[in-house]
């Protein structure tokens, strides 16, 4: 944190010995965005950053894995189990199969009005 914010203030410094009518120009320009973004305060949720890394990391480690040959001793089910929410018992079987360590999908196929364009999505936690 500290090592960025010492980056941050060299920058400004080099920013004002090189050009100070450019850097200047420069920060009046920033802080009209800020203030034009600050008074219009848009509802916008950018997510974290360690989340888009985390999902970075993984779909490289499953684009790694993919070029692996399947064995015997590291098998995972994948299993995708299409039931209501009213039979949990083929979920919860489903679930002793893969005991926490294997791909697990429980979908439910809803019958809505074909001419509705408006779909949801719920997920559900055993």
């Amino acid at each position: 944190m500290y090592l960025s914010l010492f980056g941050a203030i060299v920058c400004v410094v080099i920013m004002f010995t090189m050009s100070w009518i450019t850097a200047l120009i420069t920060f009046i320009v920033f802080l009209l965005i800020f203030g034009f973004l600050k008074y219009r305060k848009p509802d916008v949720n950018w997510g974290s950053s360690m989340h888009a890394n985390h999902y970075k990391r993984t779909l490289k480690l499953m684009h790694k894995m993919h070029k692996e040959d399947d064995h015997v001793k590291n098998y995972r089910p994948q299993i995708l189990v299409l039931s209501s929410s009213r039979r949990r018992d083929l979920t919860v079987f489903a679930h002793s199969i893969t005991r926490g360590s294997a791909l697990l999908m429980h979908a439910t196929i809803q019958h809505d009005d074909p001419s509705s364009k408006v779909y949801s999505s719920t997920r559900e936690t055993i």
